[in-house]
């Protein structure tokens, strides 16, 4: 695993710990299972080794989770769920650097 792997699994699981604090879970009852559901499904999906099928289960999940904002920025909600996508967007950097367009001839 690739420390931007590690660094993404380390945000989702911080995510599954914030959001599910009774604190936090008290004021987020509204929150559809399905919300749950795809935390849970991408906390054991993040640490795989075949990088296709990470890719599907973080858009699967990112579907369900909504946005940072969503939570409120600067709440530990919120922020934890930033801090996943800022590490998805680091993970893909690194496991699909940009390519360079060729050189073009005139």
């Amino acid at each position: 695993m690739i420390p931007e792997q590690k660094a993404f699994c380390d945000a989702v699981q911080t995510a599954a710990r914030v959001f599910s604090m009774p604190k936090h879970k008290k004021k987020l009852k509204d929150l559809s299972p399905r919300f749950w559901v795809a935390l849970m499904d991408l906390e054991l999906s993040c640490g795989q080794d075949d990088w296709g099928q990470l890719k599907i289960d973080f858009r699967a999940a990112y579907r369900y989770l909504g946005a940072p904002g969503d939570f409120g920025y600067g709440t530990p909600c919120g922020d934890s769920l930033r801090g996943v996508y800022d590490k998805w967007s680091l993970l893909c950097k690194a496991k699909e650097p940009a390519v360079s367009p060729p050189n073009q001839v005139s």
